[in-house]
């Protein structure tokens, strides 16, 4: 049987991925997934920029704290010959970067912070020091990568 092409495997991914979603037989081995609203075939480096975010973190989903080591340890294991994401791909330090920086939180902060500068410019600090973290937090994150 010829082996196909990593390029032409387009896995199903699922964003939620946790121990209440999955089944297990007595081998505890994996058997099947049971939470589907969050299961799409999708790009599989933006998969990867979305898993480095949420598993390179050491701390809470607040914290801005990552690891090089979990990154690293995350990229070999699912750059297997049936998971290929080409590690010089510019687009995972882009996708990494939107995908840790550019959330909803950020958006209502940021949106909050303006209106908040228009009637009280005395809050442009405030607004500054909100950047500064997320350019901040994008760097670490896309420094996880070299």
């Amino acid at each position: 049987m010829a082996k196909p092409y990593p390029s032409s495997i387009q896995p199903v991914i699922s964003t939620d991925l946790n121990s209440l979603n999955i089944l297990w037989n007595h081998n505890q081995q994996i058997v099947g997934i049971v939470d589907h609203e969050h299961i799409g075939a999708t790009d599989r480096v933006q998969d990867l920029a979305w898993l480095i975010k949420w598993y390179a973190r050491t701390e809470s989903i607040e914290s801005h704290d990552v690891s090089g080591r979990l990154a690293k340890s995350l990229l070999t294991h699912y750059n297997s010959p049936t998971m290929l994401v080409p590690e010089d791909d510019p687009r995972l330090a882009s996708l990494l970067w939107l995908s840790g920086c550019f959330n909803l939180h950020f958006i209502e902060r940021t949106k909050h912070l303006l209106q908040e500068v228009e009637q009280y410019p005395e809050q442009y600090n405030q607004l500054q020091l909100h950047l500064q973290t997320y350019r901040l937090r994008g760097e670490r994150l896309t420094g996880l990568l070299t």
